[in-house]
């Protein structure tokens, strides 16, 4: 009698979703303080309220001295995480250079997650 398994990844479906939300960390180079200002947080929040014109969803987020957490969702497959991510070093890293800061500002890697539906 043969004996019937689930396949091992069935919950798939169940975990990942069309529509996936990311925990994202993304560190300063070095952990450098650089973050804990209001110039920094104002120019996150603009470009972190932009992103709904392009499919992203910003949720909470803990922006710290040397790094910030927070949850992104891509509604659409046109801008990915580490794209848009880019956009949103760049953009804090100008805020910085003109604020007469020295480069390098950011780590070259984030740490994300998928978060289980």
């Amino acid at each position: 009698m043969a004996t019937m398994f689930k396949p091992r990844l069935s919950r798939l479906d169940r975990l990942y979703t069309n529509t996936p939300v990311y925990f994202v960390t993304a560190c300063t180079y070095s952990r450098r303080k650089l973050l804990a200002n209001a110039g920094v947080h104002e120019v996150f929040i603009r470009y972190t309220r932009e992103a709904a014109n392009y499919g992203v969803l910003a949720g909470r987020y803990v922006l710290m001295p040397d790094h910030v957490h927070l949850f992104a969702a891509f509604a659409t497959v046109s801008p990915d995480l580490s794209v848009w991510m880019k956009g949103l070093k760049a953009v804090v890293a100008r805020h910085l250079k003109s604020q007469q800061l020295s480069a390098p500002y950011w780590q070259e890697r984030v740490f994300d997650h998928v978060l289980r539906s």
